[in-house]
């Protein structure tokens, strides 16, 4: 019986070991403490670029942040003078209205007359088919100014606005009997319609060029 007093030692001492707490697993939030968090994104931003646009001017004062039209080339500004007197011969008063404005003035009379009313007048009363006009008027003659350029009586006497351009077109002077058809010369004052095109805001035919 003495000899296996050993042996019981021996199996205590197993038991007791497997009692013991075996070593836990590290969880994986631990194992992960030393690793590189990923970088944050942004937060998403909401940009209005309607207040970033512009609106485009002729001419602005010397402030802020404002877009300026480009002035006429002088070829834009003699193809709706030609459209002008190309409707003439038409004979149609409505050819007339895509190169006036709408409140267009006759400007020999001090702006009183509607342009496009003393138009119509003039086709019901002449027969301006049958004139020679695109050989009456000097189209490579004329002479172009804008707003800052033209001297203050020549503004005042075309009713011109800031922006504005006046061209003086010489015309030969044709008269049937006692009628004139036209006169020696016409200044058109250009202003810019809603979207840039340029249009005629009024017509001097009596107006010197001063």
């Amino acid at each position: 019986m003495r000899g296996l007093a050993p042996l019981r030692f021996a199996a205590c001492l197993l038991l007791a070991c497997s009692h013991e707490a075996a070593p836990s697993a590290v969880p994986a939030a631990s194992a992960s403490e030393g690793a590189a968090a990923p970088p944050r994104q942004p937060d998403g931003v909401s940009l209005d670029l309607s207040a970033a646009r512009v609106d485009a001017h002729s001419t602005a004062p010397a402030r802020g942040v404002v877009a300026l039209y480009p002035p006429p080339a002088r070829e834009d500004v003699l193809a709706i003078v030609r459209a002008y007197f190309h409707a003439f011969g038409g004979g149609n008063e409505r050819d007339f209205v895509s190169v006036l404005m709408p409140d267009a003035r006759r400007l020999d009379d001090g702006g009183r007359t509607d342009l496009g009313s003393s138009l119509e007048r003039r086709l019901r009363s002449f027969d301006y088919a049958h004139a020679p006009i695109e050989s009456m008027v000097h189209y490579d003659d004329a002479r172009m100014t804008t707003y800052d350029a033209a001297p203050p009586a020549l503004r005042h006497a075309n009713q011109m606005q800031d922006g504005d351009v006046l061209i003086d077109v010489p015309i030969e002077e044709v008269r049937v009997g006692s009628s004139r058809l036209f006169g020696p010369r016409a200044l058109f004052v250009l202003r810019r319609q809603g979207g840039g095109r340029w249009r005629i805001a009024g017509v001097n035919e009596d107006g010197p060029w001063s």
